[in-house]
């Protein structure tokens, strides 16, 4: 349920597989940080694994790769980074004359085009016409969306955020300096000096 998403069926597997993990886990690494991601990251590939089974009971051709368990990170980057815009490639060709460039998708609106798209493909493997586990990805990508939508829900996404954020973080701006800071920019002086009279009180004396 777990070992097969460390597997691969060739060196462009692995490296395609790598390169979407790169793209959209390193963001929610740092979102939730890295225990969590990984946890997440273990319950996506069961995730895509059941889902496997259930298109193909009784089946005896073997799941391999990881792809499962990075569609579930591309489902929970849909709803966490939905705003993020992503650059895309495209090339094609017209009589032989080569035509190239890129263009911009906000991820709301790619990423669930591509689980339509992945979707409608699972059901040309259900039927033994494909050898690519499509089933997997729409498994991950739901499980993974779910997750995300939990976690905002109970507002641990935030919490998670806001510990991955402290735990590589070595400067906190004192909250009475920002208290001040914000008071001057209102045009309260005596206000900001407060704070400020509260932040020097609380602060060690040094000799010299």
């Amino acid at each position: 349920m777990v070992s097969y998403a460390f597997l691969h069926g060739g060196w462009m597997h692995l490296l395609g597989n790598l390169l979407f993990l790169w793209l959209v886990g390193l963001n929610l690494e740092d979102r939730w940080g890295r225990w969590r991601f990984l946890g997440f990251y273990l319950v996506g590939a069961v995730a895509a694994a059941l889902a496997y089974r259930l298109w193909h009971p009784g089946g005896d051709v073997p799941l391999v790769g990881a792809s499962g368990a990075i569609a579930a990170a591309m489902g929970a980057f849909t709803l966490c980074y939905a705003s993020v815009r992503i650059r895309f490639f495209y090339a094609y060709w017209i009589f032989l004359r080569p035509r190239w460039g890129t263009f911009t998708a906000a991820a709301w609106v790619a990423l669930p085009l591509w689980f339509a798209e992945q979707l409608l493909l699972s059901l040309l493997e259900s039927r033994g016409a494909s050898g690519v586990a499509y089933s997997a990805h729409v498994g991950g990508f739901v499980v993974g969306a779910l997750t995300a939508l939990v976690l905002r829900a109970t507002g641990l996404d935030a919490r998670f955020s806001r510990e991955a954020d402290e735990a590589v973080t070595t400067f906190r701006e004192e909250p009475e300096f920002v208290d001040a800071q914000l008071a001057s920019d209102r045009g309260e002086p005596a206000a900001a000096l407060r704070h400020l009279d509260a932040l020097f009180a609380r602060a060690p004396d040094h000799d010299g």
